[in-house]
């Protein structure tokens, strides 16, 4: 378990992009935990989540949690999909950026292949 800045993919993001990420990796902390990125931020306006999945559960003991990312600021989201079963998580922790569309959770099952 990690204090703070904890994702699926990766804890800190500064100005760069997660692009077609999947992550069903379980992630657990303190503050700033994300399915995705733990915070995504950006001062050149370049920061971006783009076609990424969460699917493992998102669990902490702090603030600022959530199904992709914990805490973005200033970074896009674009075509980001998140369990909202597995997860456990509805949205986004904290947000001071732009959402774009086709952003959602759904469930797990909803979001997985049929065999």
């Amino acid at each position: 378990m990690a204090d703070g800045y904890a994702g699926g993919i990766v804890g800190y993001l500064q100005d760069s992009t997660v692009q077609y990420g999947v992550s069903a990796a379980s992630v657990a902390g303190g503050n700033y935990i994300g399915g995705i990125v733990g915070w995504a931020t950006t001062s050149q306006g370049i920061g971006k989540l783009n076609q990424v999945l969460a699917m493992g559960s998102v669990t902490s003991d702090g603030s600022y949690r959530g199904s992709v990312a914990g805490r973005l600021s200033g970074s896009n989201v674009n075509a980001t999909y998140w369990a909202t079963d597995a997860t456990g998580q509805d949205a986004i922790g904290y947000l001071s950026g732009t959402v774009n569309t086709d952003n959602s959770g759904h469930l797990l099952a909803e979001l997985q292949c049929p065999t």
